[in-house]
């Protein structure tokens, strides 16, 4: 049994929205329920715009004659409030808070697992008539409920995103750069003997004593010595990490400027080249400038 509701109310600056799925069935030996919502509420008043959006689902697997939920079961629920500038303003600051909470099965029931809040200010401004800027700071703070160990998990996340037209639309470049730090499980590996010749690795042993030890393991020279793969493995030890991205893209479109010309250049303005570099790093360098430089 499914049912759908969804409506709308957009009039003289005042959106409404909701929408909602209820989803019920009994498959394979087991029941389920399934419920989503998604909300929106936003006004306008002169330049400033305010509002708040609403998300959640309810996921409930349970087998027939017994209390206990399965594994798939879930549940989270997620508000956010804002408040900003106009969208039709050439420039615009908003500020955003967001708060979530993620459910796991217990035993019988669906019990809270993690609560997130996060707060978000994003601007933007207008350069000239052809190009604009855009960035953005987010902190989170993500709280375990189940997890004594790493109860408390802080990052920080900033964004930064540089378009410009040249040449009537000939030229386009788009600079993004994203920096910051959060928390990791710490992985390690170990070496899984497999059939010869279906492997990577050969144990070799340096010092004699029969006993594998991670430094004896090498990529196998020969199809015959390849008996080792290597597996990694999650841990409960979380290690602290900083990131960063940088992408650079140009697009030559020389039609925007010669697609009338009737030498050389008509010919050239068939075609368009994009160029693209990406980078992306992740260490655990606690030097905050090494930490910020895509390129090291």
């Amino acid at each position: 049994v499914r049912n759908n509701i969804s409506g709308d109310v957009d009039h003289k600056g005042t959106l409404a929205a909701v929408q909602a799925s209820w989803l019920q069935s009994n498959v394979g030996g087991a029941q389920q329920r399934f419920l989503r919502q998604k909300s929106h509420f936003r006004q306008y008043w002169k330049w400033l715009k305010f509002g708040v959006r609403g998300e959640s689902e309810f996921n409930e697997k349970q087998s027939f004659g017994n209390d206990s939920l399965q594994s798939g079961s879930y549940r989270f629920e997620q508000w956010e409030v804002f408040v900003g500038n106009n969208d039709s303003l050439p420039h615009g600051l908003e500020f955003t808070y967001l708060t979530r909470t993620d459910y796991t099965p217990s035993p019988q029931d669906l019990s809270p697992s993690t609560l997130a809040n996060a707060f978000t200010v994003n601007g933007r401004a207008r350069i000239a008539r052809t190009g604009n800027i855009k960035a953005g700071f987010t902190y989170r703070l993500l709280e375990n409920l189940i997890d004594s160990l790493n109860p408390l998990d802080r990052t920080l996340t900033g964004r930064f995103q540089y378009r410009q037209r040249l040449l009537k639309n000939a030229i386009n470049l788009t600079t993004f750069y994203e920096s910051g730090s959060g928390q990791e499980a710490r992985r390690e590996f170990t070496y899984v003997q497999v059939a010869a010749g279906q492997g990577l690795y050969a144990w070799v042993d340096y010092n004699n004593d029969g006993i594998q030890q991670l430094d004896e393991f090498e990529i196998a020279q020969f199809p015959s010595d390849a008996k080792y793969i290597r597996v990694f493995q999650q841990t409960n030890d979380y290690v602290r990490t900083n990131f960063n991205k940088f992408s650079q893209v140009a697009i030559l479109n020389p039609a925007a400027i010669w697609r009338n010309k009737t030498d050389i250049r008509k010919t050239l303005s068939k075609f368009s080249v994009q160029v693209t570099y990406n980078t992306e790093r992740k260490t655990q360098r606690e030097d905050l400038i090494e930490s910020l430089n895509p390129f090291k």
